[in-house]
């Protein structure tokens, strides 16, 4: 896993993931690198972003969290507007440049600060089990156009 200094308030994370396996809870993002700290992964077999003890939003993808593809190259995307309580309502998820629908969303207590950014990992007990390729974070939330994009000119380097 690699590691990042403090992100921005308002951000967008890009990355290429392909599972070895799905289990029901995977994490490719994580902070500070502690058991209830930020992350984005899977939760439940449900893409989660998690900023906070009482702050977090599942997404309904079904794929590829359904685990009928395994070792499929998927392009996820994560913008977040801000650091305040209510942000993470205007938060969004792409898998292959499309926006997915909100789950559900608990936005009651604060986020937690987000510092020293770790690639593949949550905590230790939470290592991402695959592999990820071309990771990128902007200082700015991406529109979906921007996404999109970044998916379409992408997509033929891991033969989607």
């Amino acid at each position: 896993p690699a590691t990042a200094s403090t992100m921005p308030d308002a951000f967008t994370v890009e990355l290429w993931a392909r599972w070895a396996t799905f289990p029901a809870t995977d994490y490719f993002l994580g902070w500070q690198d502690t058991e209830g700290t930020p992350a984005l992964g899977i939760s439940s077999s449900k893409f989660i972003t998690y900023l906070g003890n009482l702050n977090y939003r599942f997404f309904s993808a079904t794929s590829p969290t359904d685990g009928n593809n395994v070792n499929q190259w998927y392009h996820l995307a994560y913008t977040c507007p801000g650091i305040a309580q209510t942000d993470i309502n205007n938060s969004a998820f792409y898998v292959n440049g499309k926006s997915q629908d909100i789950d559900s969303t608990l936005a009651t207590g604060a986020q937690r600060a987000k510092t020293v950014c770790t690639i593949g990992k949550r905590a230790a007990a939470n290592v991402f089990t695959g592999d990820i390729a071309l990771f990128k974070m902007f200082n700015v939330v991406r529109t979906a156009a921007q996404i999109a994009n970044d998916f379409n000119q992408e997509r033929h380097l891991f033969g989607v």
